[in-house]
């Protein structure tokens, strides 16, 4: 997630990805009786295609006195083309890591707890091009969305517990940002769009629109680079865009965020065990909890004007190759 403030800001500056090697995990002891060493093997990106298709996904509302679902989904499906890294739970050879109020070292274990740690747990990273299609029922509104296309870059990170050399399961959170193209129309023209809509879907649906996109999955990797996955998942679409507003929104959340990873990275050196779910749980207690402040105000904590928020559960595969 620390990558993702950035990304927000600076619209994503794309990463090159090399193509895999085999990810076998070697550990030999060196002269030194406190350092390990492992296959850097396992350490290579790995280019990934996912594909997923949602089981509901509704566009929500919150604002002129309404607070509910404008429209749900008859389908919608997505691809997503990037990169991903399995790395080592541990670093190899000697290191030390600094933070507020704490700090580790691999002198803090030894080699066999080292290599009983990197054996069973790992950290996991993926970033990617996503692209997805949403095609709506028709709202009780008189507006309503037809259909939706979305185009962006996302970014997941956790840990998880591998059950062998191919396989395991990945706790994973992260979020993106892109852009939105809203097709929608008024089904009744000769209402005041106020009386019997919350939002101007007309407006909306003028160009694209910016949004933000948060997300927690649970990832399974069946075996050698296949993998099923499920996650929820919430956009959020900005009517506008107004700049300083939202950069001092994405400071908070940055902030937030900061203050998460460093206590989750504490638990990671000192209950190793208990990483990958705890990680998970507050990160993902964070993006729900800072979606849920922006119903109402898309920058929040400033006031600002409300979002459309899409709100999806999703199944798909991930091929790594």
């Amino acid at each position: 997630m620390k990558y993702t403030t950035l990304i927000s800001l600076i619209f994503f500056v794309a990463a090159s990805a090399t193509f895999a090697q085999p990810d076998t995990l070697i550990v030999k002891k060196t002269d030194r009786s406190d350092t390990i060493v492992f296959n850097h093997h396992f350490n290579l990106k790995h280019p990934t295609i996912r594909l997923s298709g949602s089981l509901v996904t509704d566009a929500n509302y919150k604002g002129n006195g309404f607070d509910g679902t404008l429209n749900s989904s008859e389908y919608s499906f997505g691809a997503e083309f990037g990169y991903a890294k399995d790395k080592n739970f541990f670093p190899a050879d000697k290191w030390n890591i600094s933070f507020p109020f704490f700090e580790y070292s691999s002198e803090d274990f030894t080699s066999e707890q080292l290599a009983k740690y990197n054996a069973c747990l790992s950290n996991y990273f993926h970033h990617g091009l996503s692209i997805n299609y949403s095609q709506f029922e028709t709202g009780d509104f008189s507006e309503s969305i037809d259909n939706l296309i979305s185009v962006g870059f996302t970014t997941l990170e956790g840990a998880g517990y591998k059950f062998s050399e191919h396989s395991g399961i990945r706790l994973l959170s992260g979020s993106g940002v892109n852009w939105y193209f809203i097709n929608g129309e008024s089904n009744n023209e000769q209402v005041e769009p106020i009386l019997n809509s919350p939002i101007d879907i007309d407006y909306l649906a003028h160009g694209f629109r910016f949004g933000h996109s948060y997300q927690s999955e649970v990832n399974f990797n069946v075996y050698n680079g296949i993998s099923v996955f499920a996650n929820a998942k919430r956009d959020v679409i900005f009517p506008r865009t107004i700049f300083w507003k939202y950069t001092g929104s994405m400071i908070c959340y940055g902030l937030a965020d900061f203050v998460v990873g460093s206590f989750t990275r504490h638990i990671k050196y000192s209950s190793p065990y208990v990483y990958p779910a705890v990680n998970f749980v507050l990160k993902s207690a964070l993006n729900w909890g800072f979606t849920e402040l922006q119903r109402k105000n898309m920058n929040w904590p400033f006031n600002t004007a409300s979002p459309v928020m899409l709100e999806s559960f999703n199944v798909g595969l991930q091929f790594e190759f």
